[in-house]
């Protein structure tokens, strides 16, 4: 996926993977996943996880590797990933409103 450095030398860059070794400890058991600008350093946030969310995306897994789910297992797939998103941009926007104050 091509991106644009927006917030830090405005060059556009390729991300081939998502590293999980950048990742930031949080309070709460939360871990930040981010990326970095490979021209100028300029950190990005990829994904929040905490021990909940975990557990979720294991349960996404187990459901995306079966066969014909079942309508019950369909709703409850799609329950789980907005319930999912919406914790990621619950940990995003606490996140965001902790380093504007302390940064």
């Amino acid at each position: 996926m091509n991106v644009t450095c927006n917030e830090g030398c405005q060059k556009e860059f390729k991300i081939t993977e998502i590293k999980t070794d950048l990742v930031e400890k949080l309070p709460g058991n939360v871990e930040r996943f981010y990326f970095a600008c490979p021209n100028c350093a300029q950190v990005y946030t990829s994904y929040f996880l905490d021990d909940s969310m975990k557990e979720m995306q294991q349960e996404i897994r187990e459901l995306k590797s079966k066969q014909n789910l079942k309508i019950k297992q369909k709703n409850r797939l799609m329950t789980l990933t907005r319930k999912l998103a919406a914790m990621n941009e619950r940990h995003k926007k606490a996140y965001r409103e902790a380093t504007e104050n302390h940064g």
